[in-house]
């Protein structure tokens, strides 16, 4: 999966990311995903700075939204504001998926029920119940 704009995809994941080591970034993502998303320390170094174009560790979508759900979430935990955290997801969503359409209509549920919450901590429940949703395995497979 190639990154749209690798550059813009960076910042956003930077500004998510906060001032937690890369290392303690990979435990919280997995964790946060029921280990669907597991990424090495060293791949998020390289993709905070630019330094690849592709993405392989998150090649589904699946993977995708959670990655994204959940650096949105660690947004919350650094105390960014619910509209810049909704609009760096974004950001990666629009590069992992490859469309902003399809960002959008993975966050458009979000986006609507933001608008009705006043703390971001509130979002951070939202964001924690789609990721709860999301990564379940699904039965009958």
């Amino acid at each position: 999966m190639h990154l749209r704009d690798p550059e813009r995809f960076a910042e956003a994941v930077n500004r998510l990311r906060g001032s937690r080591s890369y290392g303690r970034l990979a435990h919280y993502l997995s964790h946060a995903t029921n280990g669907v998303v597991d990424v090495e320390p060293l791949w998020l170094y390289r993709i905070a700075n630019s330094r690849v174009g592709s993405v392989r560790a998150v090649d589904t979508p699946t993977k995708a939204l959670l990655f994204g759900l959940a650096m949105m979430m660690h947004g919350c935990h650094e105390r960014h504001a619910a509209p810049e955290v909704l609009e760096l997801g974004r950001v990666i969503l629009e590069n992992l998926l490859g469309s902003p359409k399809l960002a959008q209509l993975a966050l458009a549920e979000i986006e609507t029920l933001s608008k009705q919450l006043a703390h971001t901590a509130d979002l951070m429940h939202v964001l924690e119940r789609c990721l709860e949703s999301w990564s379940e395995p699904e039965e009958g497979w």
